[in-house]
């Protein structure tokens, strides 16, 4: 995980085609390997990462996965990644943040758009440990009517 937390594209290529290794190893906050890319913006650890198998959605001790992580960063690319990947779109952390209410929080249209079109690709799983109504959600569940004035104001179309 420290070859991910600091950037080292190739070394984390050396360890990941190691037979032992865990690539989906938890600290103990419950991040993966995945996380940390997904907060730095690494797209290339990222890639790597999916391409060897690892599950796209992983959370950690607060229910936080890569997606929500890279919606509130605002890393566009790695959200893509995370979607082709099929990670799961509908996720709601333990303070009822979804990856679209993150990116709608943030003002990211284009991240929001992406979000959206995860809809059409994923479909919705129920239960997923949601515990209350999400804020935002992809699947249409949650308040998105109660802004209606910024999505009429919003460049989606």
């Amino acid at each position: 995980m420290a070859a991910v937390d600091r950037r080292f594209t190739k070394l984390v290529e050396l360890l990941l085609d190691m037979p032992d290794i865990n690539a989906e190893h938890k600290c103990c906050y419950g991040k993966t390997a995945l996380h940390l890319a997904a907060t730095d913006g690494s797209e290339d650890i990222v890639r790597l990462l999916l391409a060897k198998g690892i599950k796209p959605d992983p959370n950690d001790y607060c229910n936080c996965t890569p997606l929500v992580i890279a919606a509130s960063r605002s890393h566009l690319p790695i959200v893509k990644l995370l979607r082709e990947a099929g990670a799961y779109a509908n996720t709601e952390t333990d303070t009822g943040d979804t990856p679209i209410y993150v990116a709608f929080y943030r003002r990211r249209d284009d991240i929001v758009r992406v979000l959206l079109e995860m809809e059409k690709m994923i479909p919705a799983s129920p239960g997923k440990g949601i515990k209350r109504k999400p804020r935002f959600s992809v699947s249409g569940v949650g308040p998105l009517s109660r802004s209606s004035k910024y999505w009429a104001e919003a460049s989606i179309p």
